[in-house]
């Protein structure tokens, strides 16, 4: 289920932007989500727990393009601008890390759908809205992993050896430097 919204065409909408991944317009929607009296632009599709991808500043939805159509494979993506992003509100103040992780924080209660939080991905806030509210973020869904094809392993990383950190070590060569 979408969030109650205003449905956006045109630029910087799912329908008026180009270099999108195949059938992204069939999946995804572009809306104006009514947060706090700051109408947000959300970008979302796909069905199951809901996942919340935000962009650091300045970027907008449209740098999660090419992993949302993977995630709505197993999770309901809601991309966000925040406002002052993209076709986010504008307001004439209010662009402090507090009043955005609040926003975000109250979208997040939208977005409950059962009553479960719903896991959050901000790539820029420095942690204010987990700082600030830690039990509205889970960070890791039960359930959730890496799509097929990615993770560790498939970038050709592999997990330490049993009783070893994975940080690996300087060899002393008792040379300065």
């Amino acid at each position: 289920m979408l969030l109650p919204a205003r449905t956006l065409a045109g630029f910087d909408t799912v329908t008026g932007i180009p270099h999108l991944p195949d059938g992204f317009s069939e999946v995804f929607e572009s809306s104006l989500a009514p947060v706090d009296g700051v109408g947000l632009h959300t970008v979302q599709g796909g069905a199951g727990a809901p996942l919340l991808l935000v962009g650091g500043w300045p970027q907008n939805w449209y740098v999660w393009r090419f992993v949302m159509p993977r995630l709505a494979e197993c999770f309901r993506v809601v991309a966000v601008d925040p406002r002052g992003v993209g076709r986010s509100g504008k307001p004439a103040d209010g662009y402090d890390t507090a009043t955005v992780a609040a926003e975000l924080r109250s979208l997040i209660r939208q977005l409950r759908r059962p009553p479960r939080p719903p896991a959050a991905v901000p790539r820029q806030l420095n942690g204010e809205g987990a700082a600030t509210d830690p039990d509205r973020i889970d960070d890791r869904p039960s359930g959730a992993r890496a799509p097929p094809g990615h993770g560790r392993r498939a970038a050709g990383v592999r997990p330490p050896a049993p009783g070893r950190s994975g940080t690996p070590r300087r060899r002393r060569t008792g040379r300065p430097g």
